[in-house]
């Protein structure tokens, strides 16, 4: 955000233009963690960093979220445009990160077939930069370029309108718990997602890498659903085609309606 945006809106008293908070009464002075305003161990010529975990933040949090309200709807633009940066931050694999690098290239070539076979890494140039904040991610990546994971992104998009269709079944077809298992593992990735996206602008992929295993479990078990479902339900065409009866499962009510997690079962068909 532009000084003039800022000197504009304090004059306004929209916002306070305070970025570091008051002084509060500390109830663990004795822990550096908590006690400590900023953290330890920066580099010599470079300011101190904020202390996340210091005590006197949290008074603070609903103060800073009005004001971050006020300047989106002060700057819009600006906005959309960190929301997209962040979005595309999002979408890089997650070992691709300032902090993780040196971790990172023990392993540099298992970390390379990983994001090659898995995760179906691609280099891109994002349509919008990320901006200063993208250099988090593009000092780790070889090659100093942005890369994506299609992967992630069209498996985020698969386990998220999974569980559109279970919540849009629900009232047809009860919630097995498969289907409930399902159904908050799609909230919770699309509850991460969000999140990630909207309320960071930075360390967007290093907040996703805490579901991404869920993310990928739960896109091969809607896979391997709608496969099994579609076999079945060619089998009962082809047996009615046949002119025979189609064959009933054996299998019990929890166990049947795994394979049919989000394609609802066939109807009975006419011989």
């Amino acid at each position: 955000m532009s000084a003039r945006t800022v000197a504009k809106l304090r004059a306004e008293h929209k916002i306070s233009g305070r970025v570091f908070p008051d002084g509060c009464h500390l109830h663990h002075p004795g822990v550096p963690a908590l006690a400590k305003p900023f953290k330890s161990g920066g580099k010599p010529g470079e300011p101190p960093l904020l202390n996340w975990n210091w005590e006197c933040l949290p008074k603070d949090f609903g103060r800073l979220g009005h004001e971050a309200l006020v300047v989106a709807r002060a700057e819009p633009h600006l906005t959309a445009v960190h929301v997209i940066g962040s979005a595309e931050i999002w979408a890089t694999p997650a070992e691709l990160y300032t902090e993780s690098a040196p971790n990172q290239r023990k392993i540099a070539g298992l970390d390379k077939l990983y994001r090659r076979v898995v995760l179906l890494e691609v280099k891109w140039n994002p349509p919008i930069s990320p901006g200063s904040k993208g250099a988090l991610v593009q000092l780790a990546t070889p090659g100093l370029g942005y890369h994506t994971s299609l992967t992630v992104v069209f498996a985020t998009l698969a386990v998220i309108a999974g569980g559109i269709v279970i919540l849009v079944q629900r009232r047809r077809r009860r919630l097995s718990p498969a289907r409930v298992a399902f159904l908050f593992g799609s909230a919770t990735v699309a509850f991460v997602t969000v999140a990630s996206i909207l309320l960071e602008h930075g360390e967007n992929n290093r907040f996703r890498f805490l579901i991404e295993a869920l993310t990928l479990v739960l896109t091969v078990a809607a896979v391997a659903a709608v496969v099994r479902a579609r076999r079945t339900r060619d089998d009962q065409q082809g047996s009615t085609t046949r002119g025979s009866r189609p064959r009933a499962s054996t299998a019990g009510a929890e166990d049947a309606d795994v394979p049919e997690l989000l394609v609802p079962a066939p109807g009975p068909r006419e011989p």
